[in-house]
């Protein structure tokens, strides 16, 4: 589904950013409540991601901006240094690459100095492909009793995530805007 006119951003926005947002978030929480450390949790992932961000959207304008990356290698010297953001935040602080990842990608597609028009129309298709191949591999590595042994709890858990807590959600995130229910 490719929905248009105002929502289409939104919504291409909102998956683009609420995605790793979340996932950070719940790393951070689960830290938190395990080493009861939720201040020294959020500040080494942001210095990591910021870190890492700044150094690799800095790095990749420069190459760009000077024209050291050659036309055909633009897109997997791109890859490289997303790659290598990732690890690099990882190793300073843990679970923090995805976020890092996200943020040097809205970085690299806002900034001005140069034009990364071929590499946004590659990453499309890299998304394409690698969010296939994640679903081929989470479902490979669920068994039999993954399955069938459900539970009533976690059928309950998701009812509420899925009824309850993504659209009070959406609802909230909303509030003030020029959106409605139509």
């Amino acid at each position: 589904m490719r929905p248009t006119g105002r929502l289409g951003p939104i919504l291409r926005w909102e998956g683009i950013v609420i995605d790793p947002i979340g996932a950070v978030l719940a790393v951070l929480v689960s830290e938190a409540l395990l080493h009861d450390q939720l201040d020294e949790a959020f500040i080494d992932t942001a210095l990591a991601m910021i870190s890492t961000v700044g150094i690799g959207t800095g790095i990749m304008v420069l190459f760009l901006r000077r024209y050291w990356i050659p036309g055909a290698l633009q897109n997997p010297v791109t890859l490289m240094l997303v790659i290598a953001a990732i690890t690099l935040s990882d190793e300073l602080q843990s679970e923090s690459g995805l976020l890092a990842a996200t943020v040097m990608g809205i970085a690299l597609a806002n900034q001005k100095v140069v034009n990364v028009h071929h590499i946004v129309e590659f990453k499309e298709n890299l998304r394409v492909l690698i969010i296939s191949g994640i679903f081929v591999i989470l479902a490979a590595g669920l068994s039999i009793d993954d399955i069938t042994d459900f539970g009533i709890e976690r059928v309950a858990f998701l009812a509420v995530l899925i009824l309850l807590a993504r659209p009070l959600a959406v609802a909230v995130s909303t509030l003030g805007s020029s959106l409605n229910l139509a």
